[in-house]
């Protein structure tokens, strides 16, 4: 029996559809550091506003604000 993955990641952006003058956040979940940096990037080019991290209970426990993205993407 295959086990699924639990996330390990997170990656929170504001999307581009919503209410002009009120902007929403939304927040999608990875398996590994690796698929929420493709994520992360795409939405970057959108908007600089993107957030990342690990999920409880992953170790080693990280957050990436909004003005660490570029850099955490570029590791």
């Amino acid at each position: 029996m295959s086990r699924i993955p639990t996330p390990a990641w997170f990656v929170t952006y504001h999307p581009r559809a919503g209410h002009p003058g009120y902007r929403t956040r939304k927040s999608e979940q990875f398996a590994n550091e690796q698929d929420a940096k493709i994520f992360a990037q795409a939405r970057v080019i959108e908007d600089p506003d993107v957030t990342a991290g690990t999920i409880n209970p992953h170790l080693p426990k990280r957050f990436i604000g909004s003005a660490q993205i570029v850099d955490w993407l570029k590791e």
